[in-house]
């Protein structure tokens, strides 16, 4: 399934949290390379690399999107297993989304900060 398939969603991801420019930001970051697109088909990761203050390589979870109801275990195994074969050291998402912190918390994301609305959680790659 092609990123393309699930526009209407991160349009609509967008809308919810208050950031309309969302869906122009994630094509503009795909065409241009920095941001990496990867989906099933239910599910769409977008992520990019960056660095922490000890110059450790991550895998930023910029976007995530899964439709079914269920399995969302799933996703964070597709996201820990992409960062294990990038040899990314730590996984890292920024969310407005104020149940992540129960959700993260079951998957081993512990929160590490805020950045204007968003929380910052994060789970070291072993």
């Amino acid at each position: 399934m092609q990123p393309e398939n699930f526009y209407p969603d991160i349009k609509a991801l967008g809308k919810r949290y208050d950031e309309p420019e969302l869906l122009a930001q994630v094509k503009e970051a795909i065409q241009s390379g920095s941001a990496v697109p990867v989906t099933t088909k239910e599910t769409l990761i977008i992520v990019k690399p960056i660095y922490d203050h000890q110059s450790r390589t991550g895998m930023l979870v910029w976007v995530g999107i899964h439709r079914a109801q269920k399995g969302v275990g799933k996703y964070f195994q597709l996201v820990l297993d992409m960062a294990r074969a990038a040899n990314m050291t730590f996984i890292r998402f920024e969310t407005k989304r104020k149940g992540f912190a129960k959700l993260g918390a079951r998957f081993g994301y512990e929160r590490i900060g805020q950045r204007n609305d968003y929380t910052i959680y994060q789970k070291e790659v072993y």
